[in-house]
């Protein structure tokens, strides 16, 4: 039951860290490349 609890965290703490991570790169890289460029 340990080794469930444990997966189970994992993935959460992975799925949060992924939609953290994609909310950060796509609204400051996208602010960011057009006045990068221009």
């Amino acid at each position: 039951m340990v080794l469930i609890s444990e997966i189970v965290q994992t993935f959460i703490l992975a799925d949060f860290c992924y939609y953290y991570i994609k909310s950060v790169f796509g609204g400051q890289l996208v602010l960011r490349l057009p006045s990068g460029v221009v």
